[in-house]
């Protein structure tokens, strides 16, 4: 019985060594390399680069030397048709350093491997050298073709032959009966040779030395958060900055500006908006700087020339959610124009353009929102304060009785609610209330509560909550919470609880706004042609309600399509954020009170490119399709009136119709 099960374990792993053998390897482009010691802590590298994957020629290649363990690079002879460059890696930034290869002629072609590539240095870390990442990069774009770690060479025996000789063993096994000869083609079938390159360290985040003080405020520190590669010698950084106020005052506003740089470091993106600082505080806002760096040249931060100031603001008056807004300059108090703007809180989309700002709100959350701009001409900058006012505000208001002899009693609890969606709406997977911090109190038998539209019939909640006594809290069943939307208008909903206990003692009454929607709007955006406008990823659609005050906004992907749920029924302008064309593209769109699904279409009649209109003729500026059913012709006619009251800026033609 033993022998049986030695001969069918030697067996196995004969198979196993041949089949491995058969099986093609599936490996990256392979650059190996071997390590020499020249003494002291000069080593020299010595390297063989493959083409083993791509079907095209490796035109380019890069090698990477962490600042951390290497110095001094040298590049060797340089192999015939080669342009080799070295960037010495740059504690200041901080960035590795590279070895970039440059092919004057075909390259390596698939298949072929090309030799003679050298590089002597110094290195800081213990032992002996290893393996360095690198990239294959296309020589015209630098798109990365391919990534990998170099491999050592200097192995007995390479992997292949490995599996051959282990397969051999492993038959021979079969005559011997040797468990042992077994063991040793395992061993070789585990030892993998080159094909199993270590891994590279993670990079550690740094921050880059030197510091830099303007008045008060000083630069203490930059800290590198992503790196971009331009050409074979420029990189593109982004830097957080870290600012301290060594001053006596609290500095509002503060901005700091880039005034000048080190030779080789050209600005891309050089002011940070840092906010209140604190005296005696380091803040390290979460906006960056982008430098591009010539690595052919050390660079220095201390040779950045900061402008750092702090300044009032000045409050605008206040605009509406998911609204495109255009502020002339000269109303800003800056008549003779502006450089540049920058936006920073709740507002993200901005542009200066012919003598004004314009920008656009992002959609109603239920509570109010706060942005600021940031207007500069020069080294002059003034600071808006934004306030973006809520429509439907979703904050529970408390109401509390005066007692018998006049005075107020304590604040009541807060109520929490849980199974509401956003912007408080009603959804049909139950709903849950309670007190929030007295002990449970008897509130069955007292209390109530109901649902009621603006000028509309109350419907009472107890006959569709639970009352749990030992929470003292109340809920409604996902089962309820069907009937109780079945028997709801649509709409903004007023919601009253009114909590008392049995003794008397304690009563309290909270009310919110609701809402009830279940339309689905589904848009597209289109070409005069009928086509899908495909060039508006990342804009946005602004949908504002005339009468609910719903303000929602919708954001435009790669093809053009745009969607929103929870829709009110209501009449509805639905507008481009377009800041170049502001307000151009708009129209009207009436979502009836029974309609699930609506399907809009909005005409782009601008070329995506150039700007300028696609078409001359008349246009059709959007096209509505719905599940619904149409009001009767009163109420039409007063949706028409309601629609000429309030013009879409641009809007040609529409056409409605129900699916």
């Amino acid at each position: 019985m033993m022998v049986r099960m030695q001969r069918a374990l030697v067996t196995l792993l004969a198979w196993l060594a041949i089949l491995l053998y058969a099986i093609p390897a599936a490996h990256a482009s392979r650059i190996g390399y071997t390590a020499t010691a020249l003494g002291g802590t000069q080593w020299r590298y010595d390297y063989s680069v493959g083409n083993t994957s791509l079907d095209v020629p490796i035109a380019e290649f890069t090698l990477f030397f962490s600042d951390s363990l290497y110095a001094n690079l040298l590049a060797g002879p340089v192999p015939p048709g080669w342009d080799v460059l070295v960037a010495q890696p740059d504690a200041g930034i901080p960035a590795s350093g590279y070895v970039d290869a440059l092919a004057l002629l075909g390259g390596i072609a698939p298949g072929a491997t090309a030799t003679g590539f050298s590089l002597t240095f110094d290195y800081l870390g213990g032992g002996s050298p290893g393996a360095q990442p690198f990239v294959i990069v296309d020589p015209v774009t630098f798109i990365q073709l391919e990534t990998g770690v170099t491999q050592a060479v200097a192995i007995p025996l390479p992997a292949t032959p490995c599996l051959l000789l282990a397969g051999v063993l492993a038959l021979a096994c079969l005559r011997r009966r040797q468990l042992a000869a077994a063991a040793l083609a395992l061993s070789l079938c585990a030892c993998g040779g080159a094909n199993d390159p270590p891994q590279p360290p993670t990079p550690k985040i740094k921050l880059a030395a030197g510091t830099q003080a303007a008045g008060p405020y000083e630069v203490t520190a930059l800290r590198k958060t992503a790196e971009r590669r331009v050409s074979r010698t420029i990189y593109e950084y982004t830097f957080r900055v870290s600012i301290r106020n060594n001053g006596g005052d609290t500095g509002k506003h503060v901005r700091a500006v880039l005034a000048d740089t080190p030779p080789g470091t050209s600005i891309i993106d050089g002011e940070v908006q840092a906010g209140s600082i604190t005296p005696g505080a380091t803040v390290t806002p979460a906006d960056a700087i982008v430098l591009r760096v010539e690595r052919t040249r050390p660079f220095v931060p201390g040779g950045l020339v900061w402008d750092i100031t702090a300044s009032a603001s000045v409050a605008l008056p206040p605009v509406r959610p998911a609204q495109v807004v255009l502020l002339p300059l000269a109303d800003l108090g800056m008549p003779d124009g502006a450089d540049s703007v920058r936006a920073s809180g709740a507002i993200s989309d901005v542009l200066l353009r012919d003598g004004s700002v314009r920008f656009s709100t992002p959609g109603d959350t239920g509570s109010d929102q706060h942005a600021q701009l940031v207007v500069s001409k020069g080294k002059r900058a003034a600071v808006f304060d934004v306030l973006i006012r809520t429509e439907i505000p979703t904050a529970v208001q408390t109401h509390v009785e005066a007692l018998d002899d006049g005075s107020l009693p304590a604040p009541p609890p807060a109520l929490a609610i849980t199974g509401l969606g956003p912007n408080n709406s009603l959804l049909p997977g139950g709903l849950a209330l309670r007190l929030a911090g007295p002990p449970a109190l008897d509130l069955q038998h007292d209390s109530d509560g109901f649902l009621a539209a603006p000028g509309g019939a109350a419907i009472g909640l107890k006959p569709y909550w639970v009352f749990h006594p030992d929470t003292g809290s109340f809920s409604i069943s996902a089962t309820a919470m069907w009937q109780l939307l079945a028997a709801l208008p649509p709409g903004a909903l007023d919601m009253h609880l009114n909590f008392v206990s049995r003794d008397g003692a304690f009563a309290a009454s909270y009310a919110l706004t609701v809402l009830h929607a279940s339309s689905v709007l589904k848009g597209q955006m289109r070409t005069p042609a009928g086509g899908n406008a495909s060039g508006l990823a990342g804009k946005k659609i602004l949908l504002t309600g005339y009468n609910f005050h719903q303000r929602r906004v919708a954001v435009i992907d790669a093809t053009g399509a745009f969607y929103a749920e929870g829709i009110l029924p209501d009449t509805y302008q639905l507008t481009l954020n377009d800041l170049e064309h502001p307000n151009a593209v708009s129209i009207s769109a009436a979502v009836f009170p029974d309609s699930t699904s609506v399907d809009v279409g909005i005409v782009y009649p601008y070329a995506l490119a150039q700007g300028r209109l696609a078409a001359s003729g008349p246009i059709v500026s959007g096209t509505v399709t719905q599940d619904g059913a149409a009001p009767p012709a009163r109420g039409a006619a007063r949706a028409r009136r309601r629609r000429r009251a309030r013009p879409a800026i641009g809007r040609r033609a529409i056409r409605c119709k129900r699916r």
